[in-house]
């Protein structure tokens, strides 16, 4: 399920997306390596986001060193904006908190909480900005449509199994801006309209 429950500010095409709490439970938890979160449709003006985070379900978070990736697709009709946003929980069970986003290509995906068909995680597209506490890692581009992997990493250095972080992505397709050509022509038609009814008032 697709969720509008983040704030946000859309300005020139580019929107801010404000955290939310980390303690929510996440709609696509993770199921493993490679965990699909889904297909994202975003519209102009309207924020295509899912929650999502790793816990002690299934299949656990054992101590020690990880590197996180979840798949998903990005189908607009348009190049759209990401945001992501994600936060160990309190207190902080991760040190070396990090991440980015990637292209990849040869991944096989069905249902959203599934786990994708290995491929090849290639190019990174951006490296995530961590604050300096550690708790904050987000990040922002503009995407084209396919399929991407969100790399989230670290050292977990809490007890094995515990709930470690969640977060968020949403998506947005900046809004339709006409063209010089498309507004001049416009502004014809208009003037066309208004010499036309003074002439049938004459």
């Amino acid at each position: 399920m697709k969720l509008a429950t983040v704030a946000k500010t859309l300005v020139g095409g580019v929107f801010a997306v404000s955290a939310w709490s980390a303690q929510a439970t996440p709609d696509v938890a993770y199921n493993g390596q490679y965990t699909y979160i889904g297909d994202f449709k975003p519209f102009p003006g309207v924020p295509n986001n899912e929650r999502l985070g790793r816990s002690q379900q299934a299949p656990g978070f054992p101590s020690g060193p990880f590197s996180d990736y979840w798949i998903f697709d990005l189908d607009p009709g348009a190049n759209a904006q990401g945001a992501f946003n994600f936060n160990p929980f309190s207190p902080l069970g991760i040190t070396g908190w990090g991440g980015g986003l990637y292209n990849v290509s040869d991944f096989t995906c069905g249902a959203a909480g599934t786990v994708c068909t290995p491929g090849t995680i290639g190019s990174q597209i951006i490296a995530f900005n961590t604050a300096p506490d550690g708790i904050n890692t987000t990040g922002a581009t503009n995407l084209v449509p396919g399929r991407y992997a969100l790399l989230l990493s670290g050292n977990n250095v809490s007890s094995p199994n515990q709930t470690i972080y969640s977060g968020q992505v949403s998506f947005l397709a900046p809004q339709v801006v006409p063209e010089p050509a498309s507004l001049a022509l416009f502004g014809i038609a208009l003037a066309a309209a208004g010499w036309s009814r003074r002439r049938t008032a004459a």
